[in-house]
C-alpha cells in the first residue's frame, strides 16, 4: 500500500510531541525514586528507549501501528525493582556503587521478562492473553498513576517553595489547554504536555529556580550506565536476594509489559479497524525489551501516547514510525543540556501529567460523576468494583500484588460469569414486539403458526460447555421453524 510520504512525517511529528511525556518517563521516575545519582542512568535509559529500542520493532516488521515506548506501568513497576535491589538504608542517599548493582540485576529481570515474552509468543500464547479481563489492566494502570502522583507529591515536598510555583504553572497550563481542545478540536493539533512544558519553562525562567540535582552532565555521560557493563556489579550482590526478588519481578514485568501491548494493540482495532498478529508482536515485543535490557533501556510495550496519535494524522505506515522515533531523538538531543539540569516544578509537574496519562479514562469519568452527584457506583457494577480493588492493592501493597491479584480476582468472576448457560430455551417470534406495525396478513399468520420464525439470544462465552449446549439446542428448536434468528449481541470474548 502505498502512502503519502508528507502525511507519514507530520504523524510521526505529532506522535512524538504527544508522546514526550512517555518518552521522558524513565528520567524523570529514575531521578524522583532513585535520586540524583540516577540522572546520568535516566536520560541514558530515556535515550535507549525513545530512540534505540523503538526503531526495534521497524526493524523487525512489527505492525506499524504500534509504536513503542516507555509506559507507566512497567516503568515504575521497573523502577521499584531497582530501588528494591540496590538495598538502601532508610534515610541515606543511594551511592553509585548500589547504583550499579541495582541497575544490573533489574536489567537482568527485563531480559528475563523479554525472553519469557518472546518464548510466549513462539509458543502461540497471545490469545490466552487477550482473554485477561481489561478491568485487570485499568486496575494496574490506575494503581500506577496513584504511585506516580504520590512520587511527585514527596518530590514537591523536599522542594523549594517556588518550585510549586513553577508545577502549578505547568499543570494548569497542561489542564487548561487540555480541556479548551475538547471545545475546540482544531487545538488538539497543539499537545497539551508541550503547551505545559512551554508555561513552566517561562515560570522557571522568572523564578530563577535552580536544578533539581544541582549536577553538571553531558549528553553521552549515561553510556557506562548500559545494562550489559552493570552485569559484573550485581554478581557482586547478595545473589539470594536478588534472586529472590528478580523471579517473580520478571514474571510480573513480562505479565505488564504484554498487557500493556495488547491494550494498546485493542485499542488500534477497535478504533482504527488494523488487523494485528498478537502472536508475532509477542515475539518482536520480547526481543525489543531483551534489547532494551541490554542496552541500559527501560521496558518497552506499545503506546497509545505515540500511536494514536500517528494514526488520527493520517499515518498508517512505518515512515510515520521512523519520523516519530528520529523527533523524538532530535528533541533529547537538542534539549539535552536542559533536561539534564531539570528543574525540580517541571519534573513534579511532569509527573502529574505522567499520573493523568495512564490512569483510566472511564474511572476518572466515574469519579467525576460521583463528586458531581454524590452517587455511588451501582451494585452490579463488578467491572468498576474490580479495578477500584486492584488500584488499592497497587497503591498501597505494590504492582507484583495487583498483577497476580488482578488476575486471580477477575479470573474467578469470569468463571462464576461462563458457568451458566448461554440461554435456557428457544424463544419464538411471535412473543416480539416488532418495531413497525404490522399487518393484518402478518398477524393473521403468526396466530396460525407462532413458531415459523425461532429466536436464539447468545450471552456469555463459547468455551466451558457452552459450545455443547449450542449442539443440543439445535436439537430443541421446534419442528415447525422454518427460519432461525440467532442473535450475538450479548457474546463476550468468544
Amino acid at each position: 500500500m502505498n502512502h503519502n510520504p508528507k502525511t507519514e512525517l507530520s504523524a510521526g511529528l505529532e506522535g512524538a510531541m504527544y508522546g514526550l511525556s512517555a518518552s521522558l518517563g524513565p528520567l524523570i521516575l529514575f531521578i524522583s525514586v532513585l535520586g540524583p545519582v540516577a540522572v546520568a542512568a535516566g536520560f541514558w535509559a530515556a535515550l535507549m528507549t525513545g530512540v534505540v529500542v523503538s526503531a526495534l520493532p521497524l526493524l523487525m516488521r512489527g505492525h506499524p501501528s504500534m509504536i513503542s515506548a516507555s509506559r507507566a506501568a512497567s516503568l515504575a513497576l521497573y523502577t521499584g525493582l531497582v530501588l528494591q535491589m540496590c538495598a538502601p538504608v532508610r534515610g541515606v542517599p543511594l551511592d553509585a556503587a548500589q547504583l550499579a548493582v541495582g541497575l544490573g540485576a533489574a536489567s537482568l529481570t527485563l531480559l528475563a521478562a523479554g525472553a519469557l515474552i518472546a518464548v510466549s509468543g513462539l509458543l502461540r500464547l497471545g490469545n490466552l492473553f487477550r482473554m485477561i479481563p481489561a478491568p485487570v489492566s485499568a486496575g494496574i494502570a490506575n494503581g500506577t498513576a496513584l504511585i506516580v502522583l504520590w512520587v511527585g507529591v514527596q518530590q514537591l515536598l523536599r522542594s523549594p517553595l517556588l518550585a510549586s510555583f513553577d508545577c502549578a504553572v505547568m499543570v494548569a497550563g497542561y489542564a487548561g489547554w487540555h480541556g479548551l481542545q475538547s471545545r475546540r478540536p482544531a487545538l488538539a493539533r497543539i499537545p497539551a504536555v508541550v503547551v505545559g512544558l512551554a508555561l513552566g519553562a517561562i515560570a522557571v525562567w522568572l523564578t530563577g529556580s535552580d536544578s533539581a540535582h544541582g549536577l553538571s552532565l553531558g549528553l553521552l555521560d549515561g553510556w557506562h550506565w548500559s545494562g550489559a557493563l552493570l552485569w559484573p556489579d550485581a554478581a557482586r550482590g547478595d545473589w539470594r536476594r536478588l534472586f529472590a526478588l528478580g523471579v517473580p519481578g520478571a514474571a510480573t514485568l513480562a505479565l505488564v509489559i504484554t498487557l500493556e501491548s495488547f491494550t494498546t494493540a485493542a485499542t488500534m482495532e477497535a478504533r482504527f479497524g488494523v488487523r494485528i498478529q498478537h502472536n508475532r508482536e509477542m515475539v518482536v515485543l520480547g526481543l525489543t525489551n531483551i534489547a532494551s535490557a541490554v542496552l541500559g533501556g527501560a521496558p518497552a510495550s506499545g503506546s497509545t501516547a505515540r500511536s494514536i496519535p500517528v494514526l488520527l494524522a493520517g499515518g498508517r505506515g512505518p515512515l510515520a514510525g521512523w519520523a516519530c522515533v528520529m523527533a523524538t531523538a532530535a528533541t533529547l538531543v537538542l534539549f539535552a543540556p536542559w533536561l539534564l539540569e531539570l528543574p525540580a516544578g517541571i519534573m513534579v509537574g511532569l509527573l502529574v501529567v505522567q499520573a493523568h496519562v495512564v490512569s483510566d479514562p472511564y474511572s476518572r469519568a466515574w469519579l467525576l460523576r460521583m463528586l458531581r452527584t454524590g452517587r455511588a457506583m451501582g451494585s452490579g457494577d463488578l467491572g468498576l468494583r474490580l479495578i477500584m480493588t486492584i488500584t488499592m492493592i497497587g497503591f498501597f501493597g505494590n504492582l507484583i500484588w495487583a498483577s497476580f491479584a488482578g488476575i486471580a480476582i477477575s479470573s474467578l468472576a469470569v468463571l462464576r460469569r461462563v458457568s451458566r448457560d448461554m440461554t435456557a430455551s428457544w424463544a419464538y417470534l411471535d412473543r416480539y414486539r416488532s418495531r413497525r406495525l404490522r399487518s393484518a396478513a402478518e398477524e393473521g399468520l403468526l396466530r396460525r403458526q407462532p413458531r415459523r420464525v425461532a429466536v436464539l439470544r447468545l450471552s456469555g462465552h463459547l468455551f466451558f460447555g457452552n459450545s455443547f449446549r449450542l449442539a443440543q439446542l439445535a436439537d430443541e428448536v421446534d419442528s415447525d421453524a422454518r427460519a432461525v434468528v440467532i442473535e450475538v449481541s450479548q457474546m463476550l470474548d468468544a
